[in-house]
């Protein structure tokens, strides 16, 4: 099993009047990355961004959205080597 890959519908893509038009994009940040667990770091930052930001996502470096992590918590990583 290769894992989840998040798959982000742009504005753009939703219909004339939707109720959802007015939201921010914060998870094409995220768009085409694998889900990172504690156990299982799949994003590009020097640390398990699950680890470092309480919860299981679809980190890159590490997040703009983390609907899954701890409120308030808007620190992010350093790049692998």
């Amino acid at each position: 099993m290769t894992g989840w890959i998040l798959g982000v519908f742009k504005p753009r893509d939703l219909p004339a009047g939707s109720s959802f038009e007015h939201l921010g994009d914060a998870l094409s940040y995220h768009n085409g990355w694998k889900f990172t667990t504690f156990d299982r770091d799949n994003d590009i930052a020097l640390s398990n961004c699950a680890l470092t930001h309480h919860g299981g996502w679809w980190y890159k470096n590490c997040h703009l959205a983390n609907p899954n992590g701890r409120y308030g918590e808007t620190k992010h990583s350093e790049l692998k080597p």
